[in-house]
């Protein structure tokens, strides 16, 4: 793929990753009271609203959420719990649009950050853009232009599950984020991705909100 500028005047796409089995966590995350006591799945929502045209939400098949939001586009996956990077390579796409993708388990992440994100895809040269530092990376709180999914969708049919290694070894340009291209500040930078996947994760979460 060429590094040419890509012009940002078709739609950016939200995209709420909804449908893991939270096992590891042992209850439904989407379904967890956030700070204002609105489900974690309508408050990640909420802030894609704000940053974007149009929301998706990937969800396992025979769910029963559909009726929590009306206004956005619910896409059931045709495997139960195939992990987010099949789900992705699902999505109806178009090649010049920008997708932002979220996951419904990071508690503390601000609709500024996403329009932070969006605002970044403006004449963006780069396939991806994902927000990291010299101890993480977030490909689950990221922005994908949709001339990358022929790569994820290629990928998942050679059996890949992981969208950190596709985007390690991508063939496109992967733009990498610090704190101050999304305007957080350095020290908040970790707990503005915090993702909660354990028993731990929630009571440690809890005890600051």
């Amino acid at each position: 793929m060429n590094s040419q500028p890509i012009p940002n005047l078709a739609p950016v796409y939200g995209v709420l990753l909804a449908g893991g089995a939270s096992s590891r966590l042992g209850r439904d995350k989407r379904l967890l009271p956030g700070q204002e006591g609105r489900f974690w799945l309508l408050e990640r929502l909420d802030l894609l609203k704000a940053a974007c045209d149009d929301v998706y939400v990937l969800v396992e098949p025979n769910t029963d959420v559909y009726n929590l939001d009306k206004t956005v586009q619910w896409l059931p996956d045709v495997e139960k719990y195939g992990g987010p990077l099949k789900a992705l390579a699902r999505l109806p796409i178009r090649r010049d649009a920008w997708y932002i993708v979220v996951a419904v388990d990071m508690p503390n992440l601000t609709a500024e950050v996403l329009k932070a994100l969006r605002a970044r895809t403006q004449g963006a040269s780069s396939g991806a853009l994902v927000p990291a530092s010299t101890r993480t990376v977030q490909p689950l709180c990221a922005a994908y232009h949709g001339s990358v999914f022929a790569y994820f969708k290629a990928a998942v049919a050679r059996g890949e599950t992981s969208l950190k290694r596709l985007l390690r070894d991508a063939p496109f340009v992967v733009g990498y984020l610090g704190p101050e291209s999304l305007g957080i500040d350095p020290d908040f930078w970790e707990a503005s991705f915090f993702n909660v996947n354990t028993p731990s994760d929630l009571e440690a979460w809890q005890a600051k909100h």
